[in-house]
């Protein structure tokens, strides 16, 4: 009887304070002595305060390997709470997960396997969007690297500069 009543009490303040809206913020940090943020969260933080306090540089946010978006989620709303109104959000991933396993990543010491991390563009979209992210403000890349990543590409998006590149790739 306690457990459901404590649960009823205690589950609903704990998905407020994961909100992304509330655990990106700066208001969050005021409770990083009972929470905390997981290293690659705590990493992000770094390089947006970086980029919007210590060098206040303009420019976008690249991600490549985006899987779920828990880190490009995290950096959306750093940047937001940050005052980055203008940065643009590139997602760049196969979206059909890791690629057959081929090379120096076939020796067996690696366990990773075709179709690993395949998150499609839809519930990529689905995912960022409930978690608060503007989906205005994103431009999502579906393709393998090495069919995406060339001058024609580069020439269709509107990238400015970039002041963050954050490489997710396991292979």
């Amino acid at each position: 009887m306690i457990k459901k009543i404590l649960k009823a009490i205690i589950s609903p303040i704990y998905r407020a304070l994961m909100c992304p809206s509330f655990r990106y913020s700066r208001d969050f940090m005021g409770f990083q002595g009972i929470f905390s943020y997981f290293a690659p969260e705590e990493m992000m933080q770094i390089a947006i305060d970086l980029v919007a306090r210590v060098f206040k540089l303009e420019g976008d946010y690249l991600e490549f390997g985006v899987y779920e978006g828990q880190s490009f989620v995290s950096a959306f709303h750093f940047a937001q709470s940050r005052n980055l109104k203008s940065m643009k959000f590139y997602a760049f991933d196969s979206f059909e997960g890791l690629p057959k396993i081929k090379g120096v990543d076939s020796d067996g010491f690696c366990s990773y396997h075709k179709g690993q991390y395949a998150c499609d563009v839809n519930k990529f979209k689905k995912i960022i969007s409930s978690k608060g992210v503007d989906l205005n403000k994103v431009k999502i890349i579906p393709g393998w690297y090495n069919e995406v990543l060339n001058e024609e590409t580069k020439k269709k998006l509107p990238i400015r500069k970039a002041s963050i590149i954050w490489i997710d790739c396991d292979l």
